[in-house]
């Protein structure tokens, strides 16, 4: 009965530590209609942090999956609402290609109670099976695009 009792103020211990020291996660989305004549796909976001699937239709989606070191959801949420995680979608001029990029947001180191807050962030981007042999990732800048509001 001793060994039972303490097998559960252990158990109890390591799941009180793990909710603890847990992380927040959240998922966001955003679509991008195609315009007919785009026939590129340029994806500028880190290549080890991009996935793309395959989907029918002609709307780009893309989820975008944020886990901060902090369990802290009430964080994650205002940095969300303040738009640190938005992507942006841009044309270049004679809108063949269109640009997937990061909007340029406030980028800074995150310190909550003195420790620096760690961001894990993943993109997950369904392109139609049309588009599928025209998409570049690449971790360069790119000029001559406008901004496309297709939120």
């Amino acid at each position: 009965m001793k060994k039972l009792a303490i097998i559960c103020c252990v158990v109890n211990l390591c799941l009180l530590t793990s909710t603890a020291f847990g992380q927040a996660e959240k998922k966001i989305g955003k679509h991008v209609t195609l315009m007919e004549s785009v026939d590129q796909l340029i994806i500028q976001l880190p290549k080890n942090k991009v996935e793309v699937k395959e989907i029918k239709g002609s709307r780009i989606l893309i989820e975008i999956q944020i886990t901060l070191s902090s369990g802290n959801l009430q964080l994650l949420d205002y940095l969300t609402n303040a738009g640190r995680y938005e992507v942006a979608a841009k044309l270049n001029q004679g809108k063949e290609a269109l640009l997937i990029t990061k909007a340029a947001k406030n980028n800074n180191i995150i310190i909550q109670k003195g420790k620096e807050i760690h961001e894990d962030i993943s993109y997950v981007i369904y392109v139609p099976s049309n588009q599928l042999n025209n998409i570049h990732i690449d971790d360069v800048a790119t000029m001559g695009f406008a901004d496309l509001s297709n939120d």
